[in-house]
């Protein structure tokens, strides 16, 4: 197994903030009225694509927010992410779904302002994923781990279905979407926690609800774009990514 050493530059948290200029969710009246997922939201941290990014192995991903949380792009087994075009822009393609495609994600490191304890918060991405695709589960981001001290929030494909899931100090919570995505055309999903509930929507649209409180939600782990690592079984995305946030408000 070849393994490339990657060194993630430690970032430093700033307090200004991004103009609130569009949806604090970062989602669509519909699926018909698809938009860019370039729409400015005031986000902990978001990844457009759009800046020079080349995505090879090391390279830095720019986070457009204003709060300096930067991403890294990962890789191992030869695997590796490529630029792609959108309506928008650009995208991040991830490997193939082949045993000999390796694997790679983006990783950003902790800090306190991707944590959002007990305060309201919704995270998504755009993805662009086919049946070949979504043969088994794949991870599009999360911070934190099942079981782990401090609690988790995630967004996954189960298949073609999209899921959030939430762990927490006082609980767990999980929705998964009454219909999949998995069709080779842009979908916006986000997971919403607010209130004391847990919303997931696919274009704009509840897809999935869940009432329950977890508690607060505080981790050290960083947050993994695409997969939850870089080891086998690590759940690897092999779709297309855009507009990648976190929201706290």
């Amino acid at each position: 197994m070849r393994f490339r050493t990657i060194a993630v530059a430690a970032v430093l948290m700033t307090a200004v903030a991004t103009p609130a200029t569009g949806s604090a969710a970062g989602v669509v009246s519909g699926a018909s009225a698809v938009q860019s997922p370039k729409a400015p939201v005031p986000d902990r941290f978001r990844f457009t694509f759009d800046n020079g990014e080349t995505l090879a192995p090391n390279s830095l991903v720019r986070d457009v927010t204003g709060h300096r949380h930067p991403g890294t792009v990962l890789t191992i087994d030869n695997g590796s992410l490529s630029v792609q075009k959108d309506a928008a822009g650009r995208a991040a393609g991830f490997p193939g779904a082949c045993k000999s495609c390796g694997r790679a994600i983006i990783a950003v490191p902790d800090a306190k302002g991707l944590d959002p304890g007990v305060r309201p918060f919704t995270f998504g991405a755009w993805v662009k994923v086919t049946k070949a695709q979504t043969l088994h589960n794949s991870n599009i981001v999360q911070k934190g781990f099942f079981h782990q001290k401090g609690g988790q929030w995630k967004l996954q494909l189960n298949g073609h279905l999209p899921n959030c899931v939430l762990f927490g100090r006082t609980g767990r919570l999980k929705v998964t979407s009454d219909i999949g995505v998995s069709d080779g055309k842009w979908h916006n999903l986000s997971c919403s926690r607010s209130h004391g509930t847990l919303v997931l929507r696919v274009d704009g649209k509840v897809r999935g609800r869940e009432k329950g409180r977890v508690g607060s939600i505080s981790n050290v782990a960083s947050v993994r774009v695409g997969g939850k690592g870089l080891r086998p079984g690590n759940d690897q995305f092999h779709g297309v990514l855009d507009g990648v946030y976190l929201n706290v408000t």
